[in-house]
């Protein structure tokens, strides 16, 4: 779907808008489902776990940066099919997903935190310093440094929408499990997460995020029933 520019959009092409983000995100939510299926597991053997089992789950650093990754290569195809501006010809997909999968590296090693501090802190300055010691012996060392650099200084488009998608990816997670009351967020509050604030400079991550964060304000927009959750009933506007 080709989006008109900005002032020419019909109220019918609007909807229409409305209706592929809708389904972006059920479709997203339902392939969080099949990130989880054994791959080698045999004919007939279950393919996901169990509602219960869903709510219940832990989520590894693997599949933190794997749906990231499956989230920025969707959005990016849907940005360029409607003509985001955004998405240019300048930006740097390969950096973007480089980056998608250095941001947690200190986390892989001393684990994560939902309240930290400087205890912590004071770990991942290490974790740092040791991750740097040993990608700079190898020979596109300085490539990956200057990734990291600029993923934690915000300093590039490449590296904020990383930033959105780190946030955009745990909002997925938080309705796929349901497991709204484990979040520090203040969703009522959003402007005050940095990662929420990073999509605006992205009009259709925004688009995607503001449903997502509709849903994660009012838990009740979505079905109980099943880890899918039906997705998000057709009854309601999101």
């Amino acid at each position: 779907m080709k989006t008109p520019e900005a002032g020419t959009v019909s109220s019918f092409e609007r909807n229409e808008q409305r209706k592929q983000d809708v389904m972006f995100v059920r479709s997203f939510l339902r392939q969080m489902d099949q990130t989880r299926v054994l791959r080698w597991r045999k004919e007939g053997d279950a393919k996901v776990t169990s509602a219960e089992e869903v709510t219940q789950m832990k989520e590894s650093d693997a599949e933190h940066t794997g749906q990231m990754t499956t989230l920025a290569t969707f959005l990016l195809l849907k940005a360029r099919n409607e003509n985001d501006g955004s998405i240019d010809p300048t930006f740097d997909s390969l950096k973007l997903f480089a980056m998608i999968q250095l941001h947690d590296l200190e986390e892989n090693r001393v684990g994560d935190a939902r309240d930290k501090d400087e205890t912590y802190y004071a770990k991942e300055k290490v974790a740092h310093a040791e991750i740097v010691a040993e990608v700079e012996k190898m020979n596109f060392g300085d490539t990956v440094l200057t990734a990291m650099t600029e993923y934690k200084e915000r300093s590039s488009k490449e590296a904020r929408l990383a930033k959105a998608l780190d946030e955009l990816q745990a909002w997925f997670y938080l309705v796929y499990t349901r497991q709204f009351a484990e979040s520090t967020r203040d969703f009522t509050k959003p402007h005050l997460i940095e990662g929420y604030a990073r999509m605006s400079e992205f009009p259709t991550v925004k688009r995607i995020g503001d449903i997502v964060l509709k849903i994660l304000q009012n838990p009740k927009l979505i079905s109980e029933k099943t880890p899918q959750m039906q997705l998000i009933e057709d009854q309601y506007t999101l």
